[in-house]
């Protein structure tokens, strides 16, 4: 993936606020000339050079002209302040993010913003930053990946993977949840199959753009094992942490990986300052993997047999 600037307001900006060190990117300051050069690219390369033509002023003329040119919809995704631009890359297929920064006698300022409802999205872009600084590696992959329909990675361990959940996990994570003794801890999808189905995809289709987490998908090696992820407390401003593993891959240490992978994204990318994780009294395992993962036990939360640990940022070993 590349990060594309086009326009000269988009490209200001990405040079006065940078990109992450580890991201290609390429300003293109005049929509419809070169491509420059500075920490994004050199204009004399070959591969940046006649993307939008000359500096006489060609111009895109539809979505066909734009995406012939020598960005591509599988590789670039294009940040731009211009709706002519966002409007016809996105229709010629490109992944998009708005430029958007905020006038502060205006609006309460913001810093990104997802559209959740296609028809609200202007350009058909739904991502839109009032500020590229301090937006990360993780935020940029994250607009590609929901713009082009893909699971977004959250981590990997060894041979474990930890990413959002896609509609060929289904028939793994529904035998899964329903395997004996699944519900005794936690809450699984309902036996009815086919309702099942209907809320796993709705939820895959809503809670990761909206929320921005989630429960993901567990793999090992290319095997779906379980789901691990988070969900938003009901009793405290926290993120309620919570697991699944298939009873065939337990006691081997990847119910502990998958949540160190899923507190590293919640501490480091999702800005959250407080992680809760519930289980019961009873579940001396479950309380066990807790503590290895440095929770702390609240006695005063304990209700009805259910512990309740927490988790704050400054305790995370990865800080």
């Amino acid at each position: 993936m590349r990060i594309c600037f086009v326009g000269k307001e988009a490209a200001e900006a990405a040079r006065a606020c940078g990109v992450p060190e580890e991201m290609e990117a390429v300003c293109f300051e005049d929509a419809f000339g070169e491509a420059s050069g500075d920490a994004f690219g050199d204009a004399s390369d070959d591969d940046f050079g006649d993307t939008f033509g000359d500096s006489s002023g060609d111009d895109f003329g539809d979505a066909a002209a734009f995406s012939s040119r020598l960005l591509l919809p599988e590789r670039d995704l294009v940040v731009s302040a211009d709706e002519t631009i966002l409007e016809l890359a996105a229709s010629a297929g490109f992944a998009c993010m708005r430029y958007e920064p905020t006038d502060t006698a205006g609006e309460p300022a913001f810093e990104t913003r997802y559209t959740a409802s296609s028809r609200e999205a202007r350009s058909g872009v739904r991502y839109t930053a009032s500020s590229l600084e301090g937006l990360s590696e993780v935020w940029y992959r994250t607009v590609w990946c929901r713009s082009k329909g893909l699971p977004l990675e959250i981590g990997r361990s060894g041979k474990l993977l930890l990413r959002e959940s896609v509609p060929g996990d289904f028939e793994a994570l529904y035998r899964i949840s329903r395997e004996a003794g699944a519900d005794k801890y936690t809450p699984t999808m309902p036996e009815d199959k086919a309702l099942a189905r209907e809320q796993f995809l709705s939820y895959i289709e809503t809670a990761y753009p909206v929320f921005g987490f989630g429960l993901w998908t567990v793999l090992c090696g290319e095997e779906v094992i379980g789901r691990c992820g988070f969900s938003p407390d009901e009793r405290e401003d926290a993120l309620n942490l919570g697991y699944l593993i298939t009873s065939s891959k337990r006691q081997r240490g990847y119910a502990y990986e998958a949540c160190r992978i899923a507190l590293d994204y919640a501490f480091e990318e999702a800005g959250a300052e407080k992680v809760v994780a519930d289980c019961m009294a009873e579940n001396e395992a479950s309380a066990a993997l807790l503590r290895k993962l440095s929770f702390a036990q609240d006695p005063a939360a304990e209700e009805k047999g259910v512990l309740r640990f927490y988790l704050v940022g400054e305790s995370h070993p990865a800080r």
